[in-house]
């Protein structure tokens, strides 16, 4: 009899937890708590949603006349400035058309660029907007299964836009006051 006492003991003693286990699971989906789950779906929802652009970011433009003139005559940051406007209102813009073109877009905007905004700070915004410029490229190619991440790369490029022109103001505002 102790013998069996002794087995049916060991064998409690190794089904005990998971008996445990799965009576503590079997309360949890027989007895949810639903009390939350509209205040939860709401968080989801706007968790997943995708960007409206025009809440996040806004294309800033040059503050001063010096720095806007200096701006209209480098046609390079021009053109730029037309398909960043293009992208932020939701059309074409060479940033989907191809590699190609946003290489080219790129080489005349740091071969042309003004002696006032040569300096690394400026060199190292452009360099960040060419490659938030190929990755928006990249994720647009497959925009049907990522749209989140595509709305995502669009206000980074234009995260990225912005800063070159507030380095630009502040470099040019820099020089001036020299």
């Amino acid at each position: 009899m102790l013998q069996i006492f002794r087995k049916m003991l060991n064998y409690l003693n190794q089904l005990g937890p998971s008996l445990f286990v799965m009576l503590f699971v079997y309360s949890c989906v027989s007895n949810p708590d639903i009390s939350n789950i509209s205040g939860t779906s709401e968080v989801i929802k706007s968790a997943t949603a995708s960007i409206d652009l025009k809440d996040k970011i806004n294309v800033i433009e040059a503050t001063e006349m010096a720095t806007q003139k200096m701006l209209e005559e480098w046609t390079a940051f021009y053109i730029l400035k037309n398909e960043i406007k293009k992208l932020e209102s939701g059309f074409s813009s060479v940033f989907d058309l191809g590699e190609k073109d946003i290489q080219e877009m790129f080489s005349k905007l740091k071969k042309d660029t003004p002696p006032a905004l040569d300096n690394n700070n400026i060199w190292a915004r452009i360099k960040v907007l060419e490659t938030q410029s190929y990755k928006f490229y990249q994720n647009s190619l497959e925009k049907i299964s990522k749209p989140l991440q595509t709305n995502d790369q669009t206000y980074s490029t234009l995260t990225a836009y912005n800063n070159l022109v507030r380095q630009i103001n502040k470099t040019h505002e820099k020089k001036h006051n020299l």
